[in-house]
Formats: structure tokens, sequence, C-alpha cells
């Protein structure tokens, strides 16, 4: 194997070992085949490191993170700093990617202009409610080059599976920002897609699973710590992209309803592009009342549960029927 190898596929893991197993089997079946893939492990305590070191192959690197993880970020940080490929592109362990994801983005790269730093692909996102699959959608690029207008459009459809990086581009706008938390992925792109041209594969490459709330971004505390903090540390942006800072604000807005906080809620109403809406109204209103939170968040609870998601209106289907024909033969291997 080479010191260098052209792409590092970072895994970060989480008590996931039969999972990140399938993930980092996904990679070794790659029709490209010079990579590196590395694993960082947040846990350490089950069956992760066995289940990797028992592959035999000296392309996938496990390191235990002894408590200097914590989270997706800081893990996929850590990993980046002993990766050693020219190329570098993310996996989360409970996903896996299509056998050509590697070798189309490498393509791509390497057949377009030096100011792109990135590429991104298609992505099939799987939704698992009670350890059933539902098919969601596919994610596929919408832009190529100058993706920051598609980005703040909120029109361009990219996952943190969907990119492979070059490596001085991850390392000149500064990597993953951990204080992000479930933005932690759009945030970076916006940054990418601000800095660097983007190369686009239009093809799906990577299943993401969405689990029934199991996930980190499923979490509420965490998703309004993380896009306030996204919000402002970048409020310059604001101003000059009000479609982008209207949706988000709208996203932030609704999760400190939730979270019973009248001060921080009329604050951001007070910086929203636009008013308009029955929902603003009414949590306009209720932040003039400190205590609304004690009737109306049991409603809101009460009455969101009542509906289900579209998606669980369809029938659950087999794992095999979510890949796409010309990559059931060699996935079925690692199912």
């Amino acid at each position: 194997m080479s010191n260098s190898p052209l792409v590092s596929v970072i895994i970060p893991t989480y008590k996931r070992p039969q999972e990140c197993l399938r993930a980092v089997r996904s990679v070794l079946i790659q029709t490209l085949q010079d990579f590196e893939i590395i694993v960082g492990d947040d846990f350490g305590e089950d069956e992760t490191k066995k289940l990797i070191e028992n592959l035999g192959d000296p392309r996938v690197r496990y390191f235990y993170n002894q408590g200097k993880g914590g989270s997706a970020s800081k893990n996929r940080n850590l990993c980046f700093s002993r990766a050693r490929g020219k190329f570098i592109t993310f996996l989360d362990s409970d996903d896996f990617i299509l056998p050509h994801k590697l070798q189309l983005q490498l393509e791509a790269l390497d057949a377009t202009p030096d100011e792109l730093g990135f590429a991104i692909s298609g992505t099939r996102v799987v939704k698992i409610c009670e350890g059933k699959y539902y098919r969601y959608r596919d994610l596929i690029p919408a832009a190529s080059g100058d993706i920051s207008g598609t980005y703040f459009s909120r029109k361009l459809h990219c996952y943190n599976t969907s990119m492979m990086v070059k490596r001085g581009a991850l390392i000149a706008v500064g990597g993953w920002d951990p204080d992000m938390g479930p933005y932690d992925d759009s945030e970076l792109l916006m940054r990418l897609g601000l800095k660097y041209k983007a190369a686009r594969v239009k093809e799906v490459s990577t299943l993401w699973f969405d689990h029934d709330n199991e996930s980190f971004s499923s979490d509420q505390g965490a998703r309004l710590k993380g896009l306030e903090g996204f919000l402002l540390k970048h409020e310059s942006l604001l101003g000059k992209y009000p479609m982008w800072a209207d949706s988000r604000i709208r996203e932030l807005i609704k999760l400190l309803f939730l979270a019973g906080e009248p001060i921080k809620l009329k604050k951001w109403l007070d910086k929203m592009p636009s008013h308009t809406g029955l929902s603003l109204c009414l949590m306009r209103g209720a932040s003039l009342f400190p205590s609304y939170h004690r009737l109306l968040r049991p409603v809101y609870f009460f009455l969101s549960k009542l509906k289900n998601p579209d998606w669980l209106k369809d029938d659950s289907v087999r794992l095999e029927d979510l890949i796409p024909p010309e990559s059931l033969k060699q996935l079925k291997l690692i199912l």
C-alpha cells in the first residue's frame, strides 16, 4: 500500500459495530481501490475494533478516540488529522456507499479546473421506523461550479456523505465546526461553496439512513443550539441572503417556541426578513407571555403526534429493494 493513498474515507462511529462493519465493507468493494479507511471510535467498549481488525486489510485503520471525540464533527476532525489521502470523503457508520462512488467523484474532480475544491453526488435517503425501511427521496445535486446561489436558495440537496473534498480545500476552510451540532454538514458545505467551485455527480452513490428518533439530528436541544450557533456565526450573511435567512430563522423560531424560551424567541422574531404566516403571528403573540409553554407546547406536541408523516403512509420495503439494480450483486455480499 502506498504511504499516500489517493482517497481517505473517514468513518466516525459510536456504538454501532455491525453497521460500522457494513460501512467499511462497502468501501472495500469500491471500483477504485487506492484508498485508506479511517475508523474513529468514540465508544471503544464493544466489538467494533475486533470486527474491523478481523477484516485483515491494512488499508483499514482503526482508532479509539479515548474521550477526545464526543461528537461526529470532533470525531471527523480527529480522523482527518490522521488521514494521508489527497482527497477526503466522509461516511457515517450506519450508512454505506455504492461501489462506484469513489471512482465517479474522483473522475469528476480530475476532469475539472484547479479552482474546484470538492465534488458532490446523489444520496438516497431511507427512513427507518420500528425496524422497517421506507424509501423517502433521492437527493440529487442541483448545481455545479459556483453552488452558492443554489445553496442559499436551499435547493442544492447535499449531505456530508455526498461530498469528496480536496485535502487543501478542507484545511483552508477549517474543517468541521463541532459547535454546529446537527447542522455541521450544512455549515461546512456553505463555507466550501463560498470559497470553491464544485463538481457534480448526478448518480446516487450513497444510502443515508434516517433512524426513528435515534439520530443526533432528532435531538431538539442539539438542533436548537446548533442552529442558533450557525446563524450567530454567520450573522453577516443574513441580510445578504434573505431567502436563506428567512427559512433558517423560521426553523430556529419553531425550536425556540417548543423549548419555551420567549426572550430568545422575540429576539429572533425581530430579525425575520418577513413576518407573514399564521403560525409566525401566533408565536409572536406567545412570546409576550413567559408562561405560554405550560399550555401551548403540550397542545402542539399532542397535535403533532396525531399526524403521521407522508412517507409513513407508504408500504415498507426490503433493504435490497432500495439498492440500484446495477449495484445489488456486489452489495448483497455485505448486507
